[in-house]
């Protein structure tokens, strides 16, 4: 039996437990047979850690308490069928899986990815997601769906009891790195690369999607991958997310947008190597080796030189500071290293779009302590911690006033700190 208890166990409370609720019987009603699999998948918010899991960094992050619901039951028609949003996708379970637009180009992936790892699969799988996140806002909606996607077809094949899976993946940590090459499709250690989805990213958001703690932020290393600490969000303060309206999509030509961030990165990189004589992977190998000062005067112009100081001062300096911050309750240091990383995205990163500039900025004249910009970048949502009986409904009315182009998609939440990927029924 389904138990929707299981969300509140698992730390989902108030009005986001009783729309996950909603979303679970959405899931169900819409698979139209009994789920022999169901699970919470949340989407996530990076607190701080811009672009620099990729690049070997460390990230500051949460899950939110908006997700998705995904429920399952197996098939014997070698077929992956998906119901989402009221469309529906049809595909082979197999190693040439082909998208045929749209989400289908994930289930693809997946798919693709699963049958060329672990043959035979003997099941399909029907599943039906019902989602409260919203697409393309930069909550990490893309990757919740590949992890709902990605467990719903190990849970009717029992990959998790086969000797081969168990030995690929034998953790959670392992999981959250492989799922992060389902998106990027680079190899994971024996396991072949793929075409992806075609976005250069990390594992950042698998993480919190996956091991996020209720209440919590968690400090990611990803220079080896593992988690650092965990910090309480600050119970005085509410954590509010403002999509801008402008969709921060990872398709098309934003794509390549977001694409030549992380070629910078791996530029940067190259250079350090040509300079030092090194073989390092990432710039977080080459930080601990050289140094900041050092990797900054191997950069051979000031494009590279910029990428790169954004990449040191977020991951050395921002993150631990902001996390040392928090567990002292000093909210003041916390806010102006928020500050500083929004100034780095922007000078440095040259991912934000004049909205997503314009509301981390009034965020703080509506008196946030703290705000920010997050996810690839290009259009999507800033997040903003306000004292209790802040200013947020003032912050979306301004930003309305201001940008009436994009205010009738923008959309305030007010977001708790939530738990991971939460199963609710099955083994």
């Amino acid at each position: 039996m389904i138990s929707p208890a299981r969300l509140a166990d698992a730390g989902l409370g108030g009005p986001a437990l009783v729309a996950a609720q909603q979303l679970l019987a959405r899931a169900a009603g819409a698979l139209n047979q009994e789920p022999a699999y169901a699970w919470w998948v949340p989407g996530r918010v990076e607190v701080l850690g811009k672009h620099t899991d990729y690049a070997g960094g460390r990230v500051l992050n949460c899950a939110t308490d908006l997700g998705l619901v995904v429920t399952a039951v197996g098939n014997d028609r070698q077929r992956l069928r998906v119901t989402s949003g009221g469309e529906r996708c049809d595909l082979p379970l197999s190693a040439e899986a082909v998208a045929n637009g749209g989400w289908s180009t994930y289930v693809a992936t997946v798919a693709r990815r699963l049958a060329r790892h672990f043959p035979p699969l003997t099941h399909g799988a029907n599943i039906a997601i019902a989602a409260n996140l919203p697409p393309a806002a930069g909550m990490s909606s893309s990757s919740a769906f590949i992890t709902a996607l990605h467990h719903a077809l190990a849970a009717v094949n029992r990959l998790d009891q086969r000797a081969d899976y168990q030995q690929a993946i034998p953790t959670r940590e392992d999981l959250v790195q492989y799922l992060g090459c389902h998106e990027n499709g680079a190899a994971f250690r024996h396991l072949g690369g793929d075409a992806g989805v075609g976005t250069a990213g990390g594992s950042q958001d698998h993480a919190a999607v996956v091991c996020s703690q209720s209440g919590r932020l968690s400090d990611w290393s990803f220079n080896p991958f593992r988690r650092l600490a965990s910090v309480a969000w600050p119970a005085r303060l509410s954590l509010y997310v403002l999509d801008s309206g402008v969709a921060a999509e990872k398709t098309a030509a934003a794509q390549g947008l977001f694409n030549r961030v992380s070629a910078r990165a791996r530029a940067a990189v190259a250079a350090w190597n040509r300079a030092s004589g090194r073989a390092d992977p990432h710039l977080g190998a080459a930080l601990a080796a050289g140094g900041g000062a050092a990797l900054l005067a191997a950069m051979p112009d000031d494009d590279l030189a910029r990428r790169t100081g954004q990449f040191i001062a977020e991951s050395s300096e921002i993150v631990p500071g902001a996390c040392s911050a928090l567990e002292r309750g000093d909210l003041a240091a916390f806010g102006a290293l928020v500050a500083r990383s929004q100034q780095l995205a922007e000078s440095g990163l040259e991912n934000q779009v004049p909205e997503t500039v314009a509301l981390a900025g009034s965020a703080r004249t509506h008196g946030a302590l703290a705000a920010s910009a997050f996810g690839a970048g290009f259009g999507g949502a800033v997040w903003a911690a306000f004292a209790e009986g802040g200013g947020a409904e003032g912050w979306l009315t301004d930003y309305r006033r201001r940008f009436p182009a994009h205010g009738a998609r923008a959309a305030l939440q007010l977001i708790h700190p939530g738990p991971g990927c939460t199963p609710l029924h099955g083994d």
